[in-house]
């Protein structure tokens, strides 16, 4: 029988930083695809604790990032790739092996499209987060468990809700 547990923001965090320490520990060559936005942040800090320690390393994982926007130039704060350095991977001792981010060229967006699915293939790990209005990855409500990798137009209240932070 399955037990449920009820956590609190704090305990979450630290359940999801040890099982990801756990995973590291037993594949070091981790391939792990993570989003940015407001659900992952308390467990990239307590990550971010973890590795800072020594409990593992990311030195020979590879990232690959979940989503990305179209539209915003390189270095934009509210860019996926920009967020998730400054929420995980600028605070690693050693960086990961690699970091595949997603080049969007909105002149092409199919062809952006393919070479996110393409680098996606034979994960290991994938970490993601739950919107406002339960999108899931931003995934929009709606969507079928088997779309492919593709360029989707988010409800305002999922573009309000990624954006308030900026």
């Amino acid at each position: 029988m399955t037990t449920l547990r009820i956590l609190g923001a704090a305990a979450w965090a630290e359940e999801v930083a040890a099982a990801f320490v756990d995973r590291l520990q037993s594949t070091p060559s981790l391939r792990v695809c993570l989003p940015t936005g407001a659900t992952p942040i308390p467990a990239y800090d307590a990550l971010a604790a973890r590795i800072e320690r020594g409990d593992a390393s990311f030195a020979q994982a590879t990232v690959i990032l979940l989503d990305e926007w179209v539209g915003l130039p390189p270095g934009d704060p509210a860019r996926c790739d920009t967020r998730l350095r400054a929420q995980l991977l600028d605070r690693l001792p050693v960086p990961p092996a690699a970091v595949h981010t997603i080049e969007v060229d909105a002149r092409d967006l199919d062809a952006a499209a393919e070479r996110h699915a393409a680098c996606s293939h034979a994960l290991d790990l994938v970490v993601l987060g739950l919107g406002m209005n339960g999108h899931v990855g931003f995934n929009e409500p709606g969507s079928f468990p088997d779309s492919p990798t593709r360029v989707v137009r988010l409800a305002a209240s999922s573009r309000q809700a990624a954006m308030a932070r900026y």
